[in-house]
């Protein structure tokens, strides 16, 4: 499945595209309202943000993978490294 679903998500595959996406809007449909319902809470001022004592470094989001997220935090640690830096992962 996880296969059939990379291939649609890079075009490759017309036919299950068609399967796949009515399956698939429902969800996608709930993940942005519930996106959308989050950011009213934080604008709002609902729900606070919490701030961190120390500097925080994100990589990367949700998604299939194969975008680098790996690769970059290991660059991201060696070049911490040389300047004295701890990481933690």
């Amino acid at each position: 499945m996880r296969n059939a679903i990379i291939k649609v998500w890079r075009g490759e595959s017309k036919s299950l595209k068609w399967f796949l996406y009515p399956l698939l809007f429902p969800l996608s449909c709930a993940y942005e309202i519930c996106l959308y319902v989050r950011n009213i809470v934080y604008r709002s001022g609902l729900v606070e943000i919490c701030k961190v004592p120390i500097p925080v470094i994100s990589i990367g989001n949700i998604t299939l993978g194969g975008t680098g997220k790996h690769l970059l935090s290991g660059g991201c640690q060696k070049g911490l490294d040389r300047q004295g830096l701890t990481l933690q992962l």
